[in-house]
């Protein structure tokens, strides 16, 4: 009996160990307008998905996963989309 609660204590550790490394939500307040590509980085981790301004060469958009909600039995994520010109945020939540 010991050991299968040794097991699901370690269980569960990995598991919520797995999300640590998306940022929550709250992480999208630090990000300033006129802030470089690696300051966000730095801050919401590599993005999602990246995508470019066909239109204008200088801008780009990339795609953030936050953690909105977090629960012993339920996570909610949320894209957040920061908008970059000249490698420096134009647009937060948004492109």
């Amino acid at each position: 009996m010991k050991i299968a609660m040794k097991i699901c204590v370690l269980a569960a550790a990995l598991v919520l160990g797995g999300c640590s490394s998306i940022p929550k939500e709250t992480e999208v307040t630090k990000i300033d307008l006129g802030m470089t590509l690696e300051q966000v980085n730095a801050i919401l981790g590599q993005p999602k998905t990246k995508s470019a301004n066909k239109k204008e060469a200088s801008k780009m958009c990339l795609g953030y996963e936050v953690i909105q909600y977090q629960s012993m039995t339920l996570t909610l994520r949320k894209n957040v989309n920061i908008g970059f010109d000249n490698g420096r945020v134009e647009k937060i939540d948004g492109c």
